[in-house]
């Protein structure tokens, strides 16, 4: 009876040691698999004030991040930033070779930088309707 006892326990632990083990490999693959370049991507999308009108004329700064194939998946090898205008409409398009992270970037009328959008890329066509909210600057504090 012990001896059955022990085996149970023995086969108890080698099929815990297993799916710990499996956990891992699947983390990992999965990590792998998440920290890669995709190919041609295209980012879209309309720019918009807080009134929901389109921002015509405005400077919007791509920060284009790639792994390029580097050995470190914790960091991007290359950074590219894309200056893109947008149209009468508001709307703003961009092709990038490849790209695994984006950020998008303006000014305000304040001088300050503002990130509209950051986000890692999962697919080829990315399209945004942003909201920019322009704020009165006065001294340290902001107020609409």
């Amino acid at each position: 009876m012990l001896m059955n006892t022990n085996k149970i326990i023995s086969r108890l632990i080698i099929i815990g040691i297993l799916v710990y083990i499996g956990f891992w490999l699947i983390f990992i693959l999965l990590w792998k698999i998440s920290h890669q370049d995709i190919d041609n991507v295209e980012v879209s999308g309309v720019l918009y004030n807080e009134k929901i009108k389109p921002i015509p004329n405005k400077i919007l700064f791509i920060e284009n991040s790639t792994y390029d194939d580097w050995e470190d998946i914790e960091e991007y090898k290359t950074r590219e930033i894309i200056t893109v205008i947008t149209n009468k409409e508001g709307k703003f398009n961009v092709k990038l070779s490849k790209s695994a992270f984006i950020s998008i970037n303006t000014i305000d009328k304040n001088g300050d930088t503002i990130t509209l959008k950051s986000e890692d890329i999962g697919r080829q066509k990315l399209n945004f309707e942003l909201k920019i909210n322009e704020y009165k600057k006065i001294g340290a504090y902001r107020f609409r």
